[in-house]
């Protein structure tokens, strides 16, 4: 195995691509022929290339053959939706994005929560009352490490644009969350849309490590990030600044056993009245990177966590200035190091500035 790896690793880094265009009506002809490529003057170079183009006389059959049959009918939206929900990559005729993140409340436990963007520009709208109107299907489940559906959901909207506009439009994106109570492990989502009266398609699938809250170590909540623009403001820019939020769990302090509490997740509560020798010494620091070197890199300093109702889930929340980072993608990074027990926990996420 690494011996393949590193071979498909050197030939992927050192080589050119090189494009041919048929010029004559000859060389265009459909016609399957056979093709040779050299280099001339270099037998040392490796050439790689398909062994011709154009279609085979099989290939030709059977496109006269499938051009001759009658139409498929069309499957059932809900048959149609499970064959994009299972199909090996996902489909893009409808844009899907979705964003995955976790947190552990003291009432529910772990919480999975799929956040799903749909854009609606390929919806057909047909005239039903006094607006245009269309039908979007959307569904998905969380697959377990095993391939067993542990949540599932479907949905169905009815958008319609402006009433008396037959040229009216509907919102540029639909937003739905799905919230399921998942255990610790690896997880895959999938979700898709389907455009019940055109068939248009698409998905969207995300990998998620669920942590074991449970076992007292230091574990950070997925990051919750937001954009705060200056005002008027309309697209995302360097001059905006990245607002993220994280929740820290199993902080260590050095609260007396009578001070604490037990809450329904299994984990432990410090009254607000407890003194600050209860509370947790925790540190943080907040780094950007782009393409694995950091661009922006805060000082370690200190998590106040005065006020904090429950010390074993401190949240932190902060604001990062973008001011000069140029276009491009990114990633954030947040480190939170437990001073008292001397351990360390971080979180990152991927985002783009345009």
């Amino acid at each position: 195995m690494p011996t393949a790896v590193t071979t498909a690793l050197k030939e992927t880094s050192t080589y050119y691509l090189l494009a041919w265009r048929p010029e004559t009506e000859e060389q265009r002809n459909p016609k399957f022929r056979r093709i040779e490529v050299s280099v001339a003057g270099r037998p040392d170079l490796v050439v790689r290339f398909r062994r011709g183009f154009g279609e085979s006389s099989e290939e030709t059959a059977k496109k006269k053959e499938k051009e001759s049959e009658t139409p498929p009918v069309r499957k059932t939206p809900a048959d149609e939706m499970n064959a994009v929900l299972r199909s090996q990559y996902p489909l893009t005729s409808m844009p899907v994005a979705i964003s995955l993140s976790f947190l552990d409340t003291a009432q529910y436990g772990g919480t999975l929560t799929t956040s799903i963007k749909v854009g609606t520009s390929s919806l057909t709208l047909e005239p039903q009352g006094d607006a245009p109107t269309a039908v979007l299907d959307m569904a998905g489940f969380v697959l377990n490490d095993q391939g067993k559906s542990v949540s599932t959901f479907n949905k169905r909207f009815t958008i319609r644009a402006a009433a008396n506009n037959p040229n009216g439009k509907p919102p540029e994106t639909i937003f739905y969350n799905h919230f399921a109570l998942i255990k610790p492990g690896l997880y895959q989502v999938r979700v898709a849309a389907l455009d019940v009266k055109a068939g248009t398609r698409g998905s969207a699938y995300e990998w998620i490590e669920i942590p074991n809250v449970a076992n007292k170590e230091l574990t950070l909540s997925s990051l919750i990030i937001g954009e705060k623009r200056p005002e008027n403001e309309v697209h995302f820019a360097s001059s905006s600044f990245l607002r993220f939020l994280t929740f820290i769990y199993n902080a260590t302090t050095n609260a007396p056993a009578s001070q604490l509490s037990s809450d329904p997740a299994g984990g432990s509560r410090i009254p607000a009245s407890a003194t600050n020798a209860a509370a947790p010494d925790l540190a943080v620091q907040v780094q950007i990177f782009r393409d694995d070197e950091p661009v922006i890199t805060t000082p370690l300093h200190k998590i106040q966590t005065e006020g904090s109702i429950d010390m074993q889930r401190v949240p932190y929340a902060a604001d990062v200035s973008l001011s000069g980072l140029q276009a491009g993608a990114y990633v954030l990074r947040v480190t939170v190091i437990d001073r008292l027990a001397k351990t360390s926990a971080s979180q990152k996420l991927s985002f783009q500035v345009d």
